[in-house]
């Protein structure tokens, strides 16, 4: 619970301070929605056979500011964060799974201002074992990207998995 109150105030915190900047033209608010949607998407993407950890780390912060929340876990360092990332990533690679993918299912966007916004994406992720288990997971995610010179980092990252359930 503190750790999902220091996520709401820090993207508070965030909003706040970038709002005050000039309202954006609605076509430069739409390209950045569009771009933030994309890389919300393919970061999700490069969690898939055959997984991509540089692609999927490439869109983080590197800055004293990243906070990731994983199921309730909290990690706030960029090197604990890729850790967790390639240990877990090559555990889903030794599972030899028959099948491993994501799909989306809604996906929403907060252009903030310029060099801010939130990305929320509601998934399901289904998979079929190496002993033709058939299971899948719904789970949301909500991105905040900031722009850092010119690329968007994610500063904020917070994804929760619900209960595993058997597809029969």
């Amino acid at each position: 619970m503190k750790n999902n109150l220091v996520l709401i105030l820090s993207t508070l915190f965030l909003f706040l301070s970038c709002y005050t900047e000039d309202k954006l033209l609605p076509e430069t608010e739409n390209a950045i929605e569009e771009t933030l949607e994309k890389m919300a998407i393919e970061n999700l993407k490069s969690w898939e056979p055959p997984f991509h950890e540089e692609l999927f780390l490439d869109l983080f912060t590197q800055s004293e500011d990243l906070f990731v929340v994983l199921d309730g876990f909290s990690i706030n360092n960029y090197q604990r964060w890729k850790n967790v990332v390639i240990k877990s990533m090559q555990a889903d690679r030794d599972q030899n799974f028959k099948l491993y993918k994501h799909s989306v299912n809604e996906i929403n966007t907060a252009v903030l201002s310029a060099k801010s916004g939130v990305v929320t994406m509601k998934y399901t992720w289904d998979y079929i074992t190496k002993d033709d288990l058939h299971y899948n997971k719904d789970a949301a995610v909500t991105l905040v990207f900031r722009l850092e010179k010119e690329n968007w980092k994610i500063i904020h990252f917070n994804v929760s998995h619900g209960k595993e359930k058997l597809v029969q």
